[in-house]
Parts: C-alpha cells; structure tokens; sequence
C-alpha cells in the first residue's frame, strides 16, 4: 500500500489513485479502464458497462466530483467507433483467443468442462485450436505451447505446430521424440487423470506477422520419428482427452489462464483487470477541454506506458485514438490495450508519475518507455527538393507558406527500422497551414500540427533516415527538433 504520499492524500492502490493529482482544480481528466466502474455502453452514460465484450460509449472522468456525468467524460456517440472493454490477469500469458472453442474437425468431438474445455481428438487433428498470429516481440524468442491430457484409447500424443513439435507418451509419462529446436516435458498423473504436456519451441522461426496453429495428434501405434505423422496414426476412433491449453512467450510454462473469448481472460488465484482496447483504425473517445492545456499527458497500456511532460492540447475536441489528436498513428500498437489515461494541466513531479505507474502497473500496465539520447543534433537538419524551409543557424526552422519541400535529419544508420522512436518539436510561430512530424514521403503515421506549442509523436521506423518535416502551405516557425530512441524501462 501507498500511505502518506501525496499530501497524505493517495492511500493506496484500492483509493482515489491518481485522483490525488487534481487537488487543486487542475484542469484535465482521469479516465480508469482497469474497472468496469465509470464506464457505459452509451454516450449519455445511462447504460452501465457490466461484461467483457461489450464496447465502451463513455468513460467517465475520475479526475474529481463533475455533474452532469458526461462532463470532462470520453465519449463516442458512433457503436462503430467505440473501444471495446476486455478483461485480464495482471500478467496476461496465454495467448490463444479460446481456450474453450476449439477449431472444427471431422475426427473430434468437445465437451465443455468447468475447468477448461475437454477435447476428444482422434487421427491427425490439425489447426485443433484457435489461430493467432505471431508478433515481433516472439519472433526469435521462445514459444511455448502446453495442455493437460489424457488417453482416451490412444496412448501417444504429438503436440506442436506446423514444422514440428514432441510425442509424448500418456501411459509412461515420457518425451519419445522432439524436433529440432523444440524440447519437452511431461508431468506426473494427476487426481483427475490427466497429465501437463509442454512442448518449448527455443527459437521461433515463424516470420513476423504470418499464422500458425498449435496442433494435436494422436496416435494407437508407436510413433518412430519426430514427425508428427511417424506411427501410422490411429484406427479413427481413439483419441485423448484434452484440457487447459495455453500458448505462451516464455522458455517454461506458467499456470493456466483460460481465455473464454478474446476479451475474457481468468486465472485461478489471481485477480483480473479491465482495459480498453481501441481497433487501430478509427477507435477513438472524445472529450471536450473549456481552454487550452500545457501540462503532461500520461497513457498507461498492458505493453507498455508513456509519460509526455509539457504536452499541448488545444481547447475543443481532445481525441483519444490511434487517429486523434492526442496520439499518433502506432502508438497504440506500442502501449497496447490501455489500462488508464491521465490528462493534467500542470508538469507533475518524478514521484507523482512514478506512483500514478504504480497503480496503473498493479492493474496490468508496463513500464515506461524511456527515451535515449536526441539524435536529431545540429549540422544534422538538410533541404530535400523547394525553397520551403529555412535555415535559420541558430536551431529554428522557418516556411514562408512553401509546400512540398522538406526538412529531414541525415541520421542514417543511428536509426533501426523497426523500432519506436520519439519525436518532439516546438512550433514558435504558426501564421497558417500545417507541418507535420514525421513525415515518410507519403504522409503515413504523421502528425498534422498548425498550432503553437509543444508537440509530440511517437512512431515505429521504416527506414533508416530519420523523420521528415513537411510544409503545407506552411507559414511559421518551428525549433527544439528532437528524435529520440524509446525503450521499455521498469
């Protein structure tokens, strides 16, 4: 517990939490997705969101006692633009989208138990569970796949997926035969029959972004090969009995989650958290600012957190979304499903960031993502093609209304395709149009700017030459260009 923190005010993680940041009226607000409480299927507020699944017309903002409820509230008017409210562990390991709705297949059956789903797999079942596809961050890193089982009349049982995998024999409570790369282990027969299956895969070699399925086979006969077909499969009829699947990024296998759908994750003995998941695309809630904010915009997701300190919001419209104005395009995709927002007009201190982590982190948040040295140095900012830009010599940057030219950083290879960066600039002067940072030629994950202040991005590269900056009719100034490599810290 937190006790006597903030003016002896943030109690702990089951109190007021970062409320204790606008005790002195500041202007912003708070918005809470580790809990169901504060959050409606409808943007007036007047239906509660109670379940998983449901998508999310109003977040309610927690920053201090408002009336009407809609007021300093993120709200989403269109069903088809709403984020959906899902649920989790704090650590969510277990991948598969269903663990209790598995793949059809013309040789299995399944039978609904309370603790998981009991799969009865005869010859050769493939794609037995729900497909998922790989991510950069299990790319070359261990996969493990593991389930519960037990004969059913057949005695072996390949686990794995397409490419390989390991027979284990049920009767004998051994490994016959692993693939290259994969090991595997076995547990001792539990009370209920049935034994742990963990088939670790070292290194995954699925390129990024391809599918792939965990799959069973079983066999009667003795399997001779690593292979999952070795052993001539079975007479058609016997199978085993399957139970508590769970795919994973680790290089061992930890206790069971079951995932009754996408948004509905549980695990015995620990408790589950909720989040808002935005589609990537044009999800977004909607809060209206009386004035403009400079103060600090901190997002808080499952993969990662983010903290931007002397952030500039304009009064009006305040979008929440990979399309809004608070964020750009890819962002989302970094954090993750978002577990909280803090939105404040003011800077906030080291500690009061570190314990708004804290308790958003208790829900299910990662860690900061920390940014490393400026990249963007002088002698490092050139003219592409046009006269738009101006070099002023004492690290500002002027368009006299060009269009189509651009500013760009010559890092090179400082720059890794593929990884987050931070982008940051200061528009001292805006008299018309816009500039956007970054910007790749084709306007993609850019931020539109055309006001004065400090403004912020955070991008993933796809190449190695740094961001661009682009005029549209652009007439103003803009200094304090920055680009900065993101690394998820503690």
């Amino acid at each position: 517990m937190l006790i006597n923190t903030i003016g002896g005010l943030w109690t702990g993680f089951g109190s007021a939490g970062p409320r204790s940041l606008y005790l002195n009226g500041e202007v912003g607000a708070f918005f809470d997705f580790s809990t169901p409480t504060g959050l409606a299927t409808d943007a007036a507020g007047a239906v509660p969101l109670t379940v998983p699944g449901q998508t999310i017309g109003l977040a309610a903002d927690k920053s201090c006692a408002r009336s009407p409820v809609t007021s300093f509230a993120g709200v989403q008017a269109s069903a088809g633009l709403r984020p959906t409210y899902g649920r989790a562990p704090k650590s969510r390991r277990n991948r598969f989208t269903a663990t209790e709705t598995f793949n059809s297949g013309t040789n299995m059956t399944a039978t609904i138990v309370a603790d998981g789903t009991s799969l009865v797999v005869a010859s050769g079942i493939t794609n037995a569970f729900s497909a998922r596809t790989y991510t950069v961050a299990e790319f070359g890193k261990s996969v493990v796949v593991s389930l519960y089982a037990r004969p059913n009349g057949a005695r072996y049982v390949h686990v794995g997926r397409a490419g390989g995998g390991v027979w284990f024999d049920l009767v004998a409570g051994t490994v016959l035969f692993a693939s290259a790369g994969f090991t595997g282990s076995i547990s001792a027969i539990g009370p209920d029959g049935f034994r742990r299956l963990v088939a670790a895969l070292n290194n995954e070699t699925i390129a990024d972004g391809l599918n792939s399925n965990a799959r069973i086979y079983p066999s009667v006969n003795v399997p001779t090969s690593a292979d999952p077909n070795s052993g001539g499969g079975n007479d058609g009829v016997a199978g085993v009995v399957v139970n508590k699947a769970q795919m994973e990024q680790s290089a061992t296998a930890t206790p069971y989650q079951k995932v009754l759908t996408a948004f509905n994750t549980t695990e015995v003995g620990a408790a589950s958290y909720g989040y808002a998941r935005f589609d990537g695309a044009d999800d977004k809630l909607t809060t209206t600012l009386p004035a403009p904010i400079i103060g600090d915009l901190m997002l808080f997701g499952r993969s990662a957190s983010l903290c931007m300190s002397g952030f500039s919001l304009p009064s009006g419209a305040f979008d929440l979304g990979p399309t809004g104005t608070v964020v750009s395009e890819g962002i989302l995709a970094l954090l993750g499903d978002l577990v909280g927002v803090v939105i404040i007009g003011r800077t906030t201190t080291a500690t009061e960031q570190a314990l708004a982590l804290r308790y958003f982190s208790a829900r299910g948040a990662g860690g900061w993502l920390v940014a490393g040295a400026n990249l963007w140095t002088g002698g490092g900012f050139n003219l592409d093609t046009g006269t738009a830009w101006t070099i002023n010599g004492d690290g500002s940057y002027t368009s006299a209304g060009g269009t189509g030219s651009l500013g760009y950083s010559s890092v090179g290879s400082a720059v890794v395709v593929g990884r987050a960066y931070l982008a940051e600039m200061e528009v001292v002067v805006a008299g018309g149009g816009t500039t956007r940072l970054p910007y790749d030629g084709a306007g993609a994950n850019s931020k539109v700017i055309s006001t004065v202040g400090i403004h912020r991005t955070v991008f993933v590269a796809d190449d190695a030459y740094g961001p661009m900056i682009y005029a549209a009719a652009f007439t103003g100034t803009v200094r304090a260009v920055s680009l900065k490599p993101l690394t998820l810290g503690a």
